[in-house]
């Protein structure tokens, strides 16, 4: 149950996720990976003091913000309670269930993830039962990525799908208009799906990647090169 009320506030130029919560001290958190501003405080604390705060903590944030974004998200490899796992971007703790049926996973809160596996499941097998909920809920996310940009792009994808690759995030066959998702992309932040099926798309329009085709880019998704460089950060390198 949501014990919190949730706001989004401006501090100088920079977004804070604000909760209010029945505690009794004001408290900042850099969450990663992508360096999400979380502020915790106390229901009455006036929203004056709250940003006098903020604004007094700003260098410490920014700081510590370029560092968490500079780490690359990587879940725990045992797959054990109490490990942090990422959701397009937002990292979750993992509580392990074991059950003899009904093996899966899903959110359960802001910020845990429980997953069901058979007793005694080893670490591959409780990352295979996260990669088919990964795989799962991509297919809910991707129709309407899908449908924003070929309508933006004027094109359309014969077929597509999910598939882990250890070298790119995306592929794009011209010829059968196929486009391939790496399945890695569940963990990094929604923007960079959103960039890497926009990249994929485009290369229905151009091939190669020259300035016709960073045009095509620039022209429909300005912000890319912000996209791509968090994915560049850690490997698959890039969409080709």
């Amino acid at each position: 149950m949501k014990t919190y009320q949730e706001t989004m506030i401006l501090v100088d130029d920079l977004e804070v996720t604000l909760r209010r919560r029945p505690v009794r001290t004001l408290r900042v958190v850099i969450r990663p990976p992508d360096g999400r501003v979380l502020a915790t405080a106390p229901l009455l604390l006036p929203e004056s003091a709250i940003r006098a705060f903020l604004s007094d903590k700003l260098p410490w944030i920014r700081r510590h913000r370029e560092a968490v974004r500079a780490r690359e998200p990587r879940a725990a490899p045992g797959m054990e309670s109490g490990d942090t796992v990422f959701w397009l971007g937002r990292p979750f703790r993992l509580s392990v269930r074991e059950r003899g049926r009904g093996i899966g996973a899903r959110l359960v809160d802001p910020d845990t993830l429980e997953l069901y596996a058979p007793p005694g499941a080893d670490g591959e097998r409780r990352r295979k039962i996260l990669d088919e909920w990964y795989r799962d809920r991509l297919k809910e996310e991707i129709p309407a990525l899908l449908a924003k940009w070929e309508a933006a792009l004027g094109v359309r994808a014969a077929e597509w799908g999910i598939k882990r690759m250890k070298t790119r995030w995306g592929t794009c066959n011209i010829r059968a208009r196929r486009i391939w998702l790496n399945l890695e992309l569940a963990t990094r932040p929604l923007e960079c799906l959103e960039y890497v099926v926009a990249h994929e798309l485009a290369h229905l329009i151009e091939r190669n990647h020259n300035a016709r085709f960073h045009g095509i880019l620039d022209r429909v998704l300005p912000d890319w090169r912000k996209a791509r460089a968090a994915l560049k950060n850690a490997p698959p390198p890039r969409p080709d």
